[in-house]
């Protein structure tokens, strides 16, 4: 190879470190992915599912699209530090203050992703 030019190909172990860390981001993507329905499988469903005191259920995008609308950082920030008005009351975090401002943010992410 000259100085100054560039190499056809990588080394075999250059291009198996690559695949192997590409794989593993892959790995976290997936698990990270299905975190939101995690989190409402073991602590959310309790009220959406049933739509407990005002809760919107899972799909019904007459309930969620006026909540969509005003902007997903408020209805974080209603899902994290709690709620009560006009549709409802939303205890912060859901009632379950063990779950991280992440996990309740993975939670209201994928009951958006389902309704749209």
């Amino acid at each position: 190879m000259n100085v100054g030019s560039i190499p056809q190909s990588m080394p075999a172990s250059e291009t198996e470190t690559t695949t192997e860390a590409t794989t593993e981001v892959t790995q976290v993507a997936a698990v990270d992915e299905n975190r939101g329905q995690e989190v409402y499988d073991t602590a959310c469903y309790i009220c959406h599912n049933v739509g407990l005191t005002g809760a919107p259920k899972p799909g019904d995008a007459d309930n969620w699209n006026p909540r969509i609308q005003k902007g997903v950082d408020i209805l974080y920030n209603n899902a994290i530090l709690g709620y009560q008005g006009q549709f409802g009351i939303m205890p912060p975090k859901g009632g379950n203050l063990l779950l991280t401002d992440d996990d309740v943010r993975a939670a209201v992410d994928y009951l958006i992703e389902l309704v749209q």
